[in-house]
């Protein structure tokens, strides 16, 4: 995103390593940007993984893959693997407070200047079809959630027990 932006990109880091009480799962320098372009930088993990997560959704919904095991396992396996290594660290979101400033101060200008949304076109885009790939994905999605929680909850047991 920082390439796609002109905004210089220095080191790059692939591989996940920790940092104190944390694993870093990877970062990317990058040289100074405006706050928009920044905010744009910070929330691209976030962004790509989530259209790929409904990308990935999408095509086992259309190709029936719901109930083919090995193809379950795989898209678990997607969907683990990419909500686990999609968010933000808080130094991505640096620019997201003097954007959030400007936008709230826009649509409050919109909003004193009595600026009208035609909200009855954003119900076409939700069809059955789509609302069903939603509820498969938050169903799927609570698997990797699942897991994450099991494995907090087994490691902070398991540091409390050795701890005594």
């Amino acid at each position: 995103m920082a390439r796609l932006l002109f905004v210089p990109v220095g080191k790059m880091e692939l591989i996940p390593k920790q940092v104190g009480e944390h694993v870093k799962l990877g970062s990317v320098s990058i040289g100074k940007a405006d706050p928009f372009r920044r905010l744009l930088i910070g929330i691209a993990p976030f962004l790509a993984g989530t259209s790929l997560i409904i990308i990935t959704l999408f095509i086992a919904e259309q190709n029936s893959l719901w109930s083919i095991n090995y193809a379950t396992i795989a898209i678990f396996y997607v969907l683990f693997e990419i909500g686990n290594s999609m968010f933000s660290s808080r130094k991505d979101l640096e620019g997201a407070f003097v954007v959030l400033i400007i936008l709230l101060l826009c649509i409050g200008g919109l909003y004193l200047l009595r600026f009208n949304i035609n909200l009855g076109q954003i119900q076409n885009i939700f069809d059955d079809q789509t609302i069903h790939v939603f509820y498969k994905g938050t169903i799927f999605l609570l698997f990797p959630l699942g897991l994450d929680l099991g494995l907090i909850t087994a490691l902070t047991i398991s540091n409390r027990l050795l701890s005594r």
